[in-house]
């Protein structure tokens, strides 16, 4: 049960550690102490831990708001060999470009409208086979949601096998 309340969240873990802590603390200790006192003592702290737990799970139900910066995906170029090797940078309003993830930036894969796991590296290799696909990144914060509006960049590119391979670029 601890392990669904200290799930990713935007509540800092330890407030999470102490809300869990209350709940089952608390609980358990209603079960335990034969005192009335006590036990009402205890089920006010789970009680406690309860609302703590409540505030934190509607806290990171909120869609975050917008993302900090655009997408742009740098490389390859349209036509790309088999085994391809996707930057993604992040773009400021400036123009600058930058590494879109940190500890609280993700980007999530879509190819061919297929999700894969979410990477915390701008770069992200993939093999595809000869033709025509579809490939998206979205940012994502630490839980797994989208900004809003969403920051996302698609690109459609042909695989060719003889398209010179092309390593990761910088931001």
């Amino acid at each position: 049960m601890i392990v669904h309340v200290l799930s990713g969240s935007v509540v800092p873990l330890p407030i999470e550690w102490v809300a869990a802590l209350l709940l089952f603390g608390g609980a358990f200790a209603a079960l335990a102490v034969r005192g009335r006192r006590w036990r009402q003592a205890a089920i006010a702290v789970s009680a406690l831990g309860l609302v703590m737990t409540g505030i934190g799970w509607v806290a990171d139900s909120a869609q975050p708001g917008p993302a900090p910066y655009a997408l742009r995906i740098v490389a390859p170029s349209r036509s790309t060999p088999p085994n391809a090797v996707f930057t993604v940078c992040g773009l400021r309003g400036d123009g600058t470009l930058l590494t879109p993830t940190d500890a609280q930036h993700w980007l999530v894969p879509f190819v061919d409208d297929r999700q894969r796991p979410a990477t915390d590296a701008p770069v992200y290799p993939v093999r595809l086979t000869p033709g025509e696909h579809t490939v998206r990144f979205d940012l994502v914060n630490p839980s797994n949601r989208e900004f809003s509006p969403p920051a996302e960049v698609t690109e459609h590119v042909t695989v060719d096998t003889t398209a010179p391979a092309m390593g990761p670029q910088r931001c």
